[in-house]
């Protein structure tokens, strides 16, 4: 791959009662109305980025090309004027140019070899190399009579980069540092490019590129922060977004970072395709999935609380005793642990399932959002978002820190804590409530604006709705004895005729427990 270099230099007009540090430009006949300069620069900030030695040393340079108008927009006699570049010494100047006393912007700025090729130039605003600068052209300035002044121009080496990637020139030349890497988008399972859009951030700075779907991509970004937040975002596709530092994009000068986008599954009626059995003591509140196993947890005594494992299609595994009186739980998929809000409002990390250890991350967190102790939670895919929910408002949390982000109003739900007043469940897209009296979900996105409904055939227990890998759980409640689990695909391909797996409880047989004490309002 061809390497390429950029960096802004210096120019600085002086006016005509400036002293000039070049003795040979060319003589003006100038009128009492206007103003004569020349345009000085240094190479002393210059230094080489990559290895495009031509763009070292402005000893290179033969000519200015630049082109001035009015502050309306009108022409003046510099319009593609060439100046003859000089150096003397140590310093750098153009021949003099005069102009009236007025208000001027700078359209075109860009120096030549003494092979009348372009090896610096100042990119227009709105090219795509006008993101690697802080003013890109056009640039205003004023002349006005018996002042110095000095206008700021940026310009970047153009060696290897087309005419379309700038705007054109600039009055201060100041060092640019940039970096290059290739970039390719596909489909995550499948061996097809896509085209795609990216977005580069650090702090203030900001990159925007259509990627096309290619192998090889170039990306040319600005050199000198530390991170940088990729976002690579494709319609009906989710979004990936991870940070880098910049050792690591530099790793992908030869070969091509390799960005896979998960589709976007499209919601569909539910298609009821997991059943099994659930006995225990309490009730059989909340499910969730890390890709390769089911953990359920229960709810009404902490004495008797249990998570309990099970294959993907309901066969029991295990049974972990752990003394919390459950609500929610939720997997991580960020640190690989399992998180549960618990009955008063607790949020906690189980540290060890084996060992039923767990550690509190929030006390009444809850219960202090909507004074309600039966208030369940959900995580977002991603780790980094808690949603509470009851009664129609649910509160988005930063899970790290625990601020309030948001407060959305206005979703539907069903009375009581059993009929789906209290939970909550969200995937990548959507934003999932309902009512367990009549089996109705509710469907919203993100920012709370409705979607749409889905009729389940099963289902009664307000506490369990959950949603992970396209399927959404909900169960019929044990109530100190056997209970039952229902998984329905809502967002995954459907198979033309479902087979519904109803896995049997294999956990030392079934039995019924008393039903005192119990924490629920059922």
């Amino acid at each position: 791959m061809k390497k390429k270099s950029f960096f802004k230099l210096i120019a600085v007009i002086l006016l005509s009662s400036m002293l000039f540090s070049c003795e040979k430009e060319n003589e003006l006949n100038i009128l009492n109305d206007q103003v004569e300069f020349t345009l000085n620069l240094s190479s002393d900030q210059l230094k080489n980025v990559l290895s495009a030695k031509e763009c070292e040393s402005l000893d290179n340079a033969s000519m200015i090309v630049l082109t001035i108008e009015t502050q309306t927009g009108e022409s003046t006699i510099y319009t593609n004027s060439e100046l003859n570049f000089y150096k003397m010494g140590g310093s750098y100047c153009s021949e003099k140019i005069a102009l009236n006393v007025g208000a001027y912007k700078l359209g075109k700025f860009f120096l030549v070899d003494e092979s009348n090729n372009v090896f610096l130039e100042s990119p227009l605003e709105g090219s795509l190399q006008a993101q690697n600068v802080n003013h890109p052209l056009p640039i205003t300035f004023e002349i006005i009579k018996d002042q110095a002044i000095s206008v700021d121009v940026e310009v970047l080496c153009a060696i290897d980069l087309d005419p379309e990637d700038f705007g054109l020139a600039s009055f201060w030349v100041d060092k640019i540092e940039t970096f290059s890497f290739l970039i390719a988008v596909s489909e995550l399972g499948k061996n097809e490019i896509l085209a795609a859009d990216l977005e580069m951030t650090s702090g203030s700075y900001t990159y925007l590129q259509s990627l096309a779907a290619i192998a090889n991509n170039v990306v040319t970004i600005r050199d000198g922060f530390g991170n940088y937040n990729l976002q690579v975002s494709k319609t009906d596709y989710h979004n990936y977004v991870k940070s880098f530092t910049a050792a690591e994009l530099k790793a992908y000068e030869t070969i091509p970072l390799v960005i896979e986008l998960k589709k976007k599954n499209v919601l569909h009626d539910p298609v009821l395709e997991i059943q099994f059995d659930e006995q225990l003591y309490g009730h059989n509140m909340h499910i969730t999935s890390d890709g390769s196993f089911l953990y359920t947890i229960n709810g009404g005594n902490e004495y008797y609380g249990s998570i309990k494992k099970y294959t993907m299609n309901g066969s029991f595994v295990e049974s972990y005793p752990i003394q919390i009186d459950g609500r929610g739980l939720s997997y991580n998929e960020d640190d690989g642990f399992l998180y549960a809000s618990l009955y008063r409002g607790h949020v906690v990390k189980i540290d060890d399932l084996e060992a039923g250890t767990w550690t509190e991350l929030y006390h009444n967190k809850l219960q202090g959002l909507v004074n309600w102790e039966q208030a369940s939670f959900a995580l977002s895919p991603d780790g980094t978002k808690m949603y509470d929910f009851y009664l129609g408002i649910l509160n988005v949390w930063n899970f790290q820190t625990g601020a309030l982000i948001e407060t959305i109003t206005g979703l539907s739900c069903g009375l009581g804590n059993f009929g789906g007043n209290n939970c909550v469940a969200v995937d990548e897209d959507y934003i999932y409530t309902w009512n367990a009296n009549t089996r109705t979900v509710y469907i919203y996105d993100l920012a709370g604006n409705f979607v749409r409904n889905l009729s389940l055939s099963h289902g009664d227990n307000g506490h369990s709705l959950s949603v992970f890998d396209g399927y959404l759980f909900v169960s019929k409640d044990s109530y100190f004895g056997v209970g039952t689990w229902y998984g329905y695909n809502i967002r995954r391909s459907i198979v033309k005729s479902a087979i519904i797996v109803k896995a049997s409880n294999t956990e030392k047989g079934i039995k019924t427990y008393s039903k005192y004490p119990d924490t629920t309002t059922k």
